[in-house]
């Protein structure tokens, strides 16, 4: 099968997941952030999507006062096919945010990602076809079938580019791309050295703007290709 990575509707609430350009892209001493999706509970279980990450700044007194380096952790956790697949991951970035103007107002930044797969499959929540006699699905019938790899493991590099800018003094833009799975590693449950992962590219952009003086509207946009 070719498929999709896990990824979020809300995706400007998981940067990390979206452009490692982001990390330590924001006001502050360091960020945490989460997401947890579980969707499609009308079926008997639910696809599950959760994720923790931390981004902070290195170096301030070392650097210009007008950049940026941030370093970040994120770890993801997928679940799917009534738990039959389970994906983890282990991602660790970087990104350098360099001023363009005196006051630092406006940023160029590269994002470097690496990132520890792992991917399991519990034979014993699939269902076969030779597995359906007349009373419909039957467990006690062998599947005869057998995965030669039920845990694979890879490592997986991305990069992204981020331009941000304040515009006036109180609103802001910013433009994006990122390319993940530059490698295209091999990825089978089975003696299969030609599926690879297909890479995925994102374009996106935002900003926000001041309203009544104390709220502020936010506005975004993402379009994602894999496959």
């Amino acid at each position: 099968l070719r498929a999709q990575d896990p990824h979020f509707s809300q995706f400007f609430a998981s940067p990390l997941t979206l452009n490692p350009a982001f990390t330590g892209l924001f006001s502050g001493d360091y960020r945490l952030s989460g997401n947890y999706r579980s969707q499609w509970r009308s079926i008997s279980t639910p696809f599950v999507t959760g994720t923790v990450a931390a981004d902070f700044g290195i170096l301030k007194n070392v650097i210009s006062y007008t950049d940026i380096w941030g370093v970040g952790v994120m770890a993801m956790y997928d679940r799917s096919g009534g738990g039959a697949l389970t994906s983890s991951y282990l991602s660790f970035s970087t990104a350098y945010h360099k001023g363009l103007d005196p006051e630092g107002n406006h940023t160029l930044a590269i994002g470097l990602q690496g990132t520890l797969v792992q991917k399991r499959i519990d034979n014993s929540k699939l269902q076969f076809e030779n597995q359906i006699d007349n009373n419909g699905y039957n467990p006690m019938i062998p599947s005869n079938e057998t995965l030669v790899n039920p845990k694979i493991s890879y490592f997986d590099p991305n990069v992204g580019i981020l331009y941000n800018g304040l515009i006036g003094e109180a609103s802001n833009i910013y433009l994006g791309a990122s390319y993940y799975h530059i490698t295209q590693p091999t990825e089978s449950f089975m003696n299969l050295t030609q599926n690879r992962l297909s890479y995925r590219w994102t374009l996106h952009g935002g900003g926000s703007v001041p309203v009544n003086g104390k709220d502020r509207f936010h506005a975004s946009i993402l379009y994602m290709k894999q496959s």
